[in-house]
């Protein structure tokens, strides 16, 4: 058994939904975690499960105009905006023509592989090494669990040299910081081959997690050891 992924009433305001039914986590033949570093990792699972089921929700419109084009070559104006709705929120920025059929299925194509779930296993482990289990400076005081990067004065804490305009970016609570890390696996230039990767991983009848982990080479600058660390994860706490 590893862990229980099935919740109900995602409609509900976020509140609700991390106090409406207790998360069973079987960690059996793993080391055995404090109760603070297991009430991490629960907030961590619901919270990446919501992020999914809201792409999940994007990746079925997709699913069904991918459909009904593949039988009728044409996009009514309903698809378009749709698609059109995607497309930018996928950070997408080549035009096509909405009638010339090759460009649209490759805009579909594009967007398949984007519009994608990142496996909660996964997010738990990135979550765990980039936040310290959620007890780095970084989380604590701007609910940054993934460690991601910004540029510009404001988006985040500083970090680095002074000289460096280099901020780690801060959140208003722990959901959008998992939101806005699977959409930086989506939609940015660096994870592509993750991507590919994860496209492999779902169309595989062997889902393997730390085959797929392999991938993210460029999120850490600390390269192979990332991986080593993702893989001992998985080994010694996550099912």
């Amino acid at each position: 058994m590893g862990l229980i992924l099935f919740f109900y009433n995602y409609e509900k305001d976020m509140q609700s939904f991390y106090e409406d039914k207790e998360l069973e986590i079987n960690v059996d033949g793993k080391k055995k975690l404090s109760d603070q570093k297991l009430l991490f990792m629960k907030k961590i699972i619901r919270a990446a499960q919501y992020s999914n089921y809201e792409i999940n929700k994007d990746r079925s419109v997709l699913k069904t105009i991918s459909l009904a084009f593949n039988k009728s070559s044409f996009l009514s104006k309903y698809q378009i905006i749709k698609i059109e709705k995607i497309i930018k929120k996928y950070d997408i920025k080549k035009e096509y023509n909405h009638s010339d059929t090759s460009e649209v299925a490759l805009i579909i194509d594009e967007l398949m592989l984007k519009v994608q779930l990142v496996p909660v296993r996964l997010a738990l482990a990135q979550s765990i090494i980039e936040s310290a289990w959620g007890e780095s400076r970084f989380a604590k005081e701007g609910n940054a669990y993934f460690g991601i990067h910004c540029y510009e004065e404001g988006c985040g804490m500083k970090f680095g040299k002074e000289s460096e305009k280099a901020y780690v970016k801060t959140y208003a609570n722990m959901q959008s910081s998992v939101i806005d890390y699977m959409s930086f696996l989506n939609t940015k230039k660096g994870p592509y081959n993750f991507r590919k990767a994860r496209n492999l991983y779902y169309s595989s009848n062997e889902k393997n997690i730390n085959l797929l982990a392999q991938s993210l080479d460029s999120y850490s600058e600390i390269g192979g050891e990332y991986q080593k660390i993702i893989d001992s994860l998985f080994k010694d706490y996550i099912p």
